[in-house]
């Protein structure tokens, strides 16, 4: 099983964004994506047994010292996931899109974080 992912550099770092069923859709959320990173649809072959046939996990090597995050592969399960990066990375689950349209619910610019002016108001209603 292959999934087409949209990989976008992030500084040092490769981050995993999405996944999708068909290059199509990737190709639509790459193109109105709003991150300023460059980014790339790849073919990516599905490593182990698929637990789940509308989700797959993803793994990325924690590089502390550049305080990046660098993509690896996609699995089929948690567990080969894990088994794979050991303690030293990230494993995320991640739902295949059969479409664009299924991935509209995405953010698809960076979360505005804490600390930024325009955060405050919306983090002071959550406090209320």
């Amino acid at each position: 099983m292959n999934v087409f992912l949209v990989l976008t550099q992030y500084g040092n770092g490769l981050q995993d964004e999405c996944l999708f069923a068909t290059s199509q859709a990737a190709f639509a959320y790459s193109k109105r994506r709003k991150h300023a990173g460059k980014s790339e649809i790849l073919e990516i072959p599905v490593i182990g047994d698929v637990d789940e046939t509308c989700a797959v996990y993803t793994v990325s090597w924690n590089n502390k010292t550049r305080d990046t995050h660098n993509f690896e592969g996609v699995y089929g399960n948690y567990r080969h996931a894990k088994e794979a990066v050991g303690d030293d990375g990230t494993v995320l689950r991640r739902l295949i899109h059969e479409s664009f349209s299924e991935s509209i619910a995405l953010p698809l610019h960076p979360p505005i974080q804490r600390g930024h002016p325009k955060a405050e108001p919306a983090f002071a209603a959550l406090v209320r």
